[in-house]
């Protein structure tokens, strides 16, 4: 369980509560502080629906190639997997929990996107709440799913899967209340999003070493 919640948690911290957030904002609060709603709208439409296309593509890659990255980051138990070791079932299973813990990285950035959004708006109070429903979900998951499980920590892994869902789909009334729940568009090459991914560079590659180095370094261990 540890594993497969590592790997969606390395990459939302890099993306979307990491680089993608410190560009973001600035970019956001800018264009709102000119007082144009419209414009406002357009940035979050266009920021949301080429994040969303890059994110969905890496979640389907993630789900799909869960045990290329459990061979990556878990090469022991790959190891004994391939002799038959002693290993093998905690490859297979980590493997497992990894696409069902994977699509957490595709909710919690938009929640990310959506919390960046109420706060520039100032409100600051429903980002705040929204990750108690991550703890609340995994616990109830292993009170209630867990022991239904011939392998309960797949009942955790499912938990971290509705913890994600139950985040996103908590923001949205807030998002529609605020006027800013807009229909997601590509816009690679529109003047904000192009600014925003400047502004990601330097931010991508100091926030990726330091998360980097963190990861390998708990794998290590």
């Amino acid at each position: 369980f540890f594993f497969a919640n590592k790997i969606p948690n390395f990459l939302r911290r890099l993306f979307a509560e990491g680089a993608f957030s410190q560009a973001f904002v600035p970019v956001l609060t800018e264009n709102h502080a000119q007082g144009d709603m419209d414009k406002t709208r357009e940035l979050i439409a266009r920021a949301a629906g080429t994040l969303g296309v890059i994110v969905s593509i890496v979640t389907v890659l993630g789900v799909l190639g869960s045990g290329v990255v459990t061979a990556l980051f878990g090469f022991g138990w790959f190891l004994d997997w391939m002799h038959g070791g002693p290993a093998a079932e905690k490859f297979e299973l980590a493997s497992l929990m990894l696409k069902i813990t994977f699509p957490y990285l595709w909710f919690i950035t938009f929640v990310a996107l959506s919390g960046a959004i109420l706060n520039t708006l100032g409100k600051f109070a429903v980002s705040s709440f929204t990750p108690v429903f991550l703890n609340v979900m995994i616990i109830l998951a292993a009170w209630f799913i867990s022991p239904q499980m011939s392998q309960p920590e797949i009942g955790l892994a499912i938990g971290v899967f509705l913890g994600g869902l139950v985040q996103f789909l908590f923001q949205i009334p807030f998002l529609i209340k605020a006027g800013v729940m807009v229909k997601p568009k590509w816009g690679w090459r529109d003047p904000g999003v192009v600014k925003i991914r400047t502004l990601m560079i330097p931010a991508l590659f100091g926030v990726s070493v330091s998360q980097i180095n963190l990861l390998f370094d708990t794998f290590i261990a």
